[in-house]
């Protein structure tokens, strides 16, 4: 999750970011199951 950190340019869409990642880690791990 943290391997694309260097690719955040606007530190203060950070909190976004991250929820984005979650979100997305979330649906993955559904649609597998």
């Amino acid at each position: 999750m943290f391997s694309s950190l260097d690719k955040l340019k606007d530190t203060s869409k950070f909190r976004f970011w991250m929820n984005r990642i979650l979100i997305n880690k979330c649906n993955d791990h559904f649609r597998r199951n």
